[in-house]
């Protein structure tokens, strides 16, 4: 499947095969020896892992997409309301690109989203010399206004939108709402503000309580136990066949049972944790909230809410936290919708940004700002609780 983007001056052209992208862009385009386009291969959360050469007159860069993801063409018809929205939330994750070397470029064709609708740029450039050449606040900002809206509205002129053009945009409340936002963070307000109304108004519609999380409150620890230590059984005899993977089960199991949680983790640290059976998901889970550092009486209450009946997005949130992506946990966080554990993670985004020396000064205030802000409003929310959990 080919596609070529034309926006703000640049033409790149994609071709998306099984298992890879390839963007092809003109020499001409590009003011830099294929050293220095190596050095802007680092590696990103958000970013896919990828190569480069020179062929004739083009220089291709090579992409591996996961088998998991897919681009928003393939999601988009798919998704409800509350995933759509939720999608859009966590697309702001690229607003970090803003005022780094590395350039981003938003659009349909540029993008992919793996299960938990977290978004990975195909093809970066590096400013003023690999196209995207320039990243300004407006440019992201015309971006992301016309990607909520080519998701919301259905819109199909996104190249239109993304420079300035919303006559062909459905006048909606929402909608115009989104046109005549200010600035990016604005824009993430509105989003954040539909999902948790479109949450409430499903839940409200289906009658659905989100009781999977408490359903522990019928059982005991030991009781839990006991059923991790049976499907731990099971899941082993089932992998048998595969030697690493269930060494490193085993070896987990038996430090999980001496309560030896440094060792669980340790054991695991490898593993992604989608690709986890939910009992050492469990495990994992319960390690981490062990060994993070919260007073004993929050782990008590976190642990009250961690069971093999846990919603496996909750227990990932807990592995991701522990492991330092505290993005990936955000999004986690606000895709369950639970507003004690988005506060939690602004905290700790903003003790990040605090100790993290890479930045500027300027940079880091703006960082700091920002997250104050946010612990601010859910602080707000949550009737001035400290970081989001109980003490």
């Amino acid at each position: 499947m080919e596609k070529t983007i034309k926006l703000n001056g640049d033409e790149l052209h994609l071709q998306y095969e099984t298992g890879k992208i390839t963007v092809a862009i003109s020499r001409a385009q590009v003011s830099a020896a294929k050293n220095e386009l190596e050095a802007g291969l680092t590696p990103d959360a958000n970013l896919l892992s990828g190569t480069v050469t020179v062929q004739g007159d083009n220089v291709i860069w090579t992409y591996q997409r996961p088998a998991e993801t897919k681009t928003i063409d393939e999601l988009r018809k798919q998704l409800s309301r509350v995933e759509q929205l939720a999608l859009l939330s966590n697309l702001a994750q690229l607003e970090k690109f803003e005022q780094s070397r590395v350039t981003v470029l938003i659009h349909p064709d540029n993008l992919v989203f793996d299960e938990s609708f977290v978004p990975f740029v195909v093809h970066r450039g590096l400013r003023d010399i690999v196209p995207p050449k320039t990243l300004t606040p407006e440019q992201l900002l015309s971006q992301y206004k016309a990607f909520v809206l080519y998701v919301i509205a259905n819109q199909r002129d996104f190249e239109q939108m993304a420079q300035g053009d919303f006559n062909r945009v459905r006048r909606t409340s929402f909608n115009q709402s989104i046109i005549e936002a200010a600035d990016f963070t604005a824009v993430k307000a509105l989003v954040d503000q539909a999902l948790a109304t479109e949450r409430e108004r499903t839940r409200a519609t289906n009658d659905v309580v989100p009781k999977r999380r408490y359903r522990f409150y019928r059982y005991g620890f030991y009781t839990a136990l006991v059923a991790v230590i049976a499907l731990i059984g099971v899941t082993v005899y089932f992998t048998a066949f595969k030697v690493p993977f269930d060494d490193r089960m085993q070896a987990s199991q038996k430090s999980y049972l001496s309560a030896d949680y440094d060792a669980v983790i340790n054991d695991l640290k490898h593993d992604q944790p989608a690709k986890l059976p939910k009992a050492e998901q469990y495990i994992l889970a319960t390690a981490y909230i062990n060994t993070e550092g919260l007073s004993s009486v929050q782990k008590k209450n976190v642990l009250k809410n961690v069971s093999l009946q846990s919603d496996q997005n909750y227990l990932k949130f807990w592995i991701y936290n522990g492991r330092g992506d505290f993005k990936q946990a955000l999004s986690l966080a606000q895709y369950i919708g639970d507003n004690q554990l988005i506060l939690y993670i602004y905290t700790k985004l903003y003790e990040e940004a605090n100790t993290n020396t890479s930045l500027t000064g300027d940079q880091k205030q703006t960082q700091l700002a920002k997250y104050q802000k946010l612990i601010d409003s859910y602080k707000k929310k949550l009737g001035g609780s400290a970081n989001g959990l109980s003490k």
